[in-house]
């Protein structure tokens, strides 16, 4: 199958399971092509796979909400902020906290941002 047809992010995602299938090959050596596990223990591999992915996004969601709380002492209190101020004075620091996890979002949706942080401003 071809992939030539396939947008960047499309593409970037096909690397990173091959890149993740060669790292698994590497640790376990063997592939998902292997025999020897019944479907119970896939679906136990599976489900072990998600109750990690959980776990992350809920220390995502907890240094989320301690970076937010510091960033609001932080800031002077000049008046009531507007989602337009907090979208403007966090842009920076949100894409570094979350970088590896948020970054083919923000390469894309950042002139987005900014255009709407520029027309509130402008207007």
């Amino acid at each position: 199958m071809s992939y030539k047809h396939c947008d960047s992010i499309v593409k970037s995602v096909i690397e990173s399971f091959v890149e993740r299938s060669n790292i698994g090959k590497k640790k376990y050596n063997t592939d998902l092509d292997r025999t020897d596990l019944s479907i119970n223990d896939w679906l136990q591999h599976a489900q072990e796979e998600h109750m990690d992915a959980i776990l992350y996004l809920e220390k995502i969601k907890n240094v989320v909400n301690d970076d937010e709380k510091l960033i609001g002492l932080a800031q002077p209190h000049r008046h009531k902020y507007t989602f337009y101020d907090v979208v403007y004075y966090n842009y920076s620091y949100a894409r570094l906290q979350l970088s590896n996890i948020t970054d083919n979002f923000i390469q894309h949706s950042h002139k987005i941002v900014l255009a709407i942080c520029d027309k509130y401003y402008n207007d």
